[in-house]
């Protein structure tokens, strides 16, 4: 678990911030922050593991999810979703787990409205152009 997933706003009040570790000392499920029953280790349920956290943080599992959610449509323009944008771009971060991946943050597109969103972002993330200095034909004349 990394330091983005303990702070997630997604957990319950009561143990954001806690390691699995210090949750686990404390017999508190790492997500709800219910009081762990029998062997229970981490979670106090398979809905905090497989409903929540798994759906919000693993990249394959909220994909699905959200293109679920959506019935396969394209939320732009009503044709068959093909692809899942993230809102807030990746920008290097890979697919790893984690909270880029929480569902308020994909959007199922089709292919064309994808091709056209990730332009837009990377528009904007892109500095604007220097200013044009002396050419070689300027220096040479």
């Amino acid at each position: 678990m990394s330091r983005e997933e303990e702070a997630c706003p997604l957990r319950n009040e009561r143990v954001r911030g806690m390691t699995r570790e210090e949750c686990r000392a404390a017999r508190l499920c790492w997500w709800c922050g219910e009081p762990l029953t029998g062997r229970a280790v981490y979670w106090c349920k398979n809905e905090c593991w497989r409903g929540s956290y798994w759906l919000n943080h693993d990249w394959g599992a909220g994909r699905a999810e959200a293109m679920r959610r959506a019935d396969h449509k394209c939320q732009r323009c009503s044709a068959t979703a093909t692809e899942v944008n993230h809102r807030e771009p990746l920008v290097g971060r890979g697919y790893y787990g984690g909270c880029v991946h929480h569902q308020e943050n994909l959007e199922p597109l089709c292919h064309d409205c994808h091709t056209a969103e990730t332009t837009r972002q990377l528009r904007e993330r892109r500095p604007a152009p220097a200013p044009a200095g002396p050419t070689l034909w300027d220096v040479l004349a």
